[in-house]
């Protein structure tokens, strides 16, 4: 998205918008620099993207990153962009989300989670018709969300088998936090590879590639891309 509204801002070449047929590896080592020099359009980007995906409003934008988003019509602008290119279909699972989640009381996600909803959708006497009810953020989050726990979960189980006693420290969100000694780094990489980018069949066969981090602490600044063979 970032390289998409640069390209639009005429900051980089067309040509420099990395493509969907590129791998992964290909389209992180072309957004890399980009990130670097675009700090501002970086953020504006993640912040516009993690909220439009969660209906957030160009109004919560502008309130919550007005470093981002200086102005209302910035917002909109973005948002608008948005929707028109990377994210055409994003609207059109929301509004299926919200309307399953409102018909069946529930969502279930393919590792079989369930979670309950009640007021997807309210009724605004005032305008007369129905707007979205409390519940709506939450079923538009439950799906990716708790997908990606069920993920995160499952990758643990087989993780932690395979480590020493004290190596698998903890888990944050979507990343895994641990602690070996000189001599294990490489094995304990691999094993991390191999378990998180296994494919996953409760989505047909998806793999979802990993950044390996290594440092002398946990803390970010000391932390370096750390590229280990996966052991067999």
């Amino acid at each position: 998205m970032m390289a998409l509204v640069l390209a639009e801002q005429g900051k980089i070449l067309q040509s420099d918008v990395p493509q969907l047929s590129q791998t992964d590896a290909e389209i992180t080592a072309a957004l890399k620099p980009l990130k670097n020099r675009f700090r501002f359009e970086y953020d504006q980007n993640k912040h516009g993207t993690h909220l439009s995906n969660y209906l957030g409003t160009p109004f919560l934008m502008n309130e919550m990153y007005p470093e981002s988003f200086p102005q209302l019509r910035d917002a909109k602008r973005w948002q608008e962009f948005y929707f028109s290119t990377v994210a055409a279909k994003v609207r059109a699972w929301q509004t299926a989300t919200l309307d399953r989640a409102n018909r069946e009381c529930k969502l279930r996600n393919p590792f079989t989670y369930e979670m309950p909803f009640w007021s997807v959708y309210q009724w605004d006497s005032r305008r007369k018709g129905w707007t979205l009810g409390d519940d709506a953020k939450s079923a538009i989050a439950f799906l990716p969300r708790d997908t990606g726990a069920a993920m995160l979960k499952e990758a643990l189980l087989r993780i932690a088998p395979r480590t020493l006693p004290g190596e698998l420290v903890a888990s944050t969100h979507d990343s895994v936090l641990c602690d070996a000694v000189e001599g294990r780094t490489e094995a304990l990489a691999g094993i991390l590879r191999e378990e998180m980018e296994r494919p996953v069949p409760e989505l047909g066969g998806l793999v979802i590639p990993v950044e390996l981090k290594v440092g002398q602490s946990w803390h970010e600044s000391t932390m370096e891309a750390y590229e280990a063979l996966v052991t067999t």
